[in-house]
């Protein structure tokens, strides 16, 4: 067990082998060895909750988004914080590293992009009407954006062109997951299966509910958390059948 937050854990990401990053509503990222439970290093510099975080490929940088606006982009080995993203103006709901460059996104609408080096503001993606829920980099290193708007788009991260923009789902898209060559999308309307390269829909899955919590692939199968009134039901599909 780690124990050491005072607040509800919002993040948890593997650095190496037995090492974890944390991030809470108490403000503070946690590094823990996971083979003794020990925290190894507090990481603090926010003044609001960590919503969310994502380590690079190494194990080496560490990018955290926070309900005070700002991202921070966090040495490993020693715990500094080295950059500071300031440009949002409301809170950050979503963060990922894609090779050199961080991406945010927030409940101004925005979706921003930076230098991971550097931390230099690189460019805006605009196009969102609401909080953005979702962030995933597909395969050839282009960007998905899903917000609760109800739209999900399709950005070329190297000129910040949108590529498409689907008017998706009825309420928020809650939940994304990618495979193979597809995509997949949950929102209270249900869940449904595109193909992300041209966000062509393929089919719906499963039945509405109020809200679809997390979609992952393990395997051969597709996994769904959903909420119907006051139960919970996870759900299962056989990828080729969906």
């Amino acid at each position: 067990m780690l124990e050491g937050h005072t607040n509800t854990v919002r993040g948890l990401k593997a650095l190496r082998t037995e090492t974890v990053v944390s991030a809470s509503r108490d403000r503070t990222l946690r590094i823990w060895n996971i083979s003794d439970g020990k925290c190894l290093r507090v990481l603090e510099g926010h003044t609001d909750t960590v919503r969310d975080i994502d380590v690079d490929s190494n194990g080496a940088k560490i990018v955290s988004g926070s309900f005070d606006g700002t991202a921070r982009i966090w040495d490993a080995a020693s715990g500094e914080c080295r950059h500071v993203l300031r440009g949002h103006t409301s809170q950050i709901y979503r963060v990922l590293i894609h090779g050199s460059k961080v991406v945010t996104g927030a409940l101004d609408n925005d979706v921003r992009v930076w230098g991971l080096d550097t931390g230099t503001n690189l460019g805006i993606l605009r196009g969102h009407a609401s909080l953005i829920t979702q962030l995933s980099i597909i395969d050839d290193g282009k960007l998905i954006s899903a917000a609760a708007d109800g739209k999900i788009k399709l950005w070329n991260l190297d000129n910040q062109e949108a590529i498409y923009s689907l008017d998706a789902h009825d309420g928020s898209v809650i939940a994304l997951t990618t495979y193979s060559s597809r995509m997949v999308t949950g929102s209270s309307d249900g869940i449904q299966v595109r193909h992300f390269d041209d966000g062509s829909f393929i089919e719906s899955i499963g039945k509405p509910g109020d809200a679809v919590w997390a979609i992952k692939r393990i395997g051969e199968i597709l996994v769904a958390a959903v909420a119907r009134g006051r139960s919970s039901t996870v759900e299962f599909w056989k990828v080729e059948e969906v």
